[in-house]
C-alpha cells in the first residue's frame, strides 16, 4: 500500500513510505467502503449477460464486440419485431466490457472448481 506505522504497537498511526506525511486512521478506510453501492439485476437480464459472454467466448471474439456490434443489433431487431418499449428493456442487460470479463471469470472460476471436485 505504501505505508508503515508509526506510535504506540497497540494503536498504531498510519504513515506514508513516499512522503513521511502522518495520518488519522480515518483517513486510511478505504473509499470503496464509504461509496459503496449495491446494484440488483434481475435474473433474466443476468443470464442473457452470461449467456452472451458464453457465445463471445465460443466464437474467440474480443470482449469489446458486445458494445460495439451485439447490443446495437439486438436493440434493432428488438425495436423492429417489437417496439420501443421492448427495445428500452433490452438495453437494461449489462453487457459492458467489465461486465463481460466478469462473466468469463466467473464461468472459469466455476468450470475449474468442477474439474478439481471431480479428481
Amino acid at each position: 500500500m505504501g505505508f508503515t506505522w508509526y506510535g504506540n504497537e497497540n494503536c498504531p498511526q498510519p504513515e506514508c513510505i513516499v512522503c513521511g506525511v502522518k495520518l488519522s486512521n480515518a483517513a486510511m478506510v478505504p473509499k470503496s467502503v464509504i461509496f459503496e453501492k449495491k446494484v440488483t439485476i434481475p435474473n433474466k437480464k443476468l443470464e442473457a449477460s452470461y449467456k452472451v459472454a458464453e457465445l463471445i467466448v465460443e466464437n474467440k471474439k474480443p470482449h469489446t464486440i458486445n458494445e460495439s456490434l451485439i447490443l446495437p443489433a439486438c436493440s434493432e431487431i428488438v425495436r423492429i419485431m417489437f417496439g420501443n418499449e421492448a427495445e428500452a428493456e433490452i438495453k437494461k442487460i449489462p453487457l459492458s466490457n467489465n461486465t463481460i470479463r466478469r462473466c468469463v471469470q466467473d464461468m472459469s472460476e466455476d468450470i475449474e472448481k468442477n474439474v478439481v471436485e471431480k479428481n
